[in-house]
């Protein structure tokens, strides 16, 4: 009896031992298929002919093949970038259709400083392919960058920015393109909004702040006291206060702090 109990004990631990091996080499296929996931994509991307249009319909067909083989959020985001850097091949690759054609993948005609772009836009193309299948926070983040692609070059514009991705940032702390969010808010819109760009200019040529300048400042402050960025300004128009509204005494290295 004693012999059988031993028998039956012994062939339960080689039981679990065998199901433990099994899982474990599951669960190893299942983690390397997870790490494999997105240089899988990149690879698959980078094989595709790159001279010619029907790649962009092969790389979406590609990415919503990987989209249905996808265990989550995060590795549906993941594939965006990917795929959207091998889709900006269409600025090149269309800039020569018709019209409609270019429109029809996305694109759309700019001129900006006496030369024509394509840019991508909002589009069917991009909301039905791609976007929809993104985690929320991601499509808005998707939505944001495809606006500001064809945005008016104004302050105002500039300032509407600013508080977007703020306010994106303050909301999705833990968004894995925090690093890229964080440098479209303080090193892209902030900056251009403090200092002015090559087109968008906050100072004159005495180096006085211009009207426009100041009447969105004290728009963001009026309207937006909570925010970082209002709360940045202030401090800005305080200093140029002290500085007779002009680009003098500490208002260059104020400015140099967001360059």
């Amino acid at each position: 009896m004693n012999r059988k109990i031993k028998t039956i004990f012994l062939m339960l631990i080689l039981i679990v031992i065998g199901c433990n091996r099994s899982s474990n080499t599951k669960n190893t296929k299942n983690q390397l298929r997870y790490i494999n996931f997105i240089p899988n994509f990149e690879k698959e991307l980078s094989e595709l002919k790159s001279d010619e249009i029907s790649t962009l319909n092969k790389a979406t067909d590609l990415f919503k093949d990987y989209i249905s083989k996808s265990h989550n959020n995060s590795q549906k985001d993941s594939l965006f970038m990917p795929y959207f850097n091998h889709y900006n091949l269409g600025r090149v690759l269309l800039k020569n259709e018709a019209e409609n054609i270019i429109n029809n993948y996305g694109f759309k005609k700019i001129q900006k400083e006496e030369k024509e772009y394509l840019v991508p836009v909002q589009s069917d193309y991009l909301e039905a392919n791609v976007i929809t299948y993104l985690s929320e926070p991601m499509k808005k983040f998707c939505r944001q960058q495809l606006k500001e692609f064809n945005d008016s070059e104004d302050l105002e514009t500039i300032a509407s920015n600013a508080l977007w991705w703020e306010k994106f940032n303050a909301e999705n702390p833990n968004f894995f393109l925090k690093e890229m969010t964080n440098y479209h808010y303080k090193n892209w819109h902030l900056k251009n909004l403090i200092s002015g760009t090559r087109t968008v200019k906050v100072f004159r040529e005495n180096d006085k702040l211009t009207d426009q300048a100041e009447t969105v400042y004290l728009r963001i402050v009026a309207n937006n006291p909570e925010s970082d960025t209002a709360k940045i300004i202030k401090e800005y128009l305080v200093l140029l206060e002290k500085n007779n509204m002009t680009r003098s005494g500490g208002v260059q290295e104020f400015i140099n702090n967001y360059k």
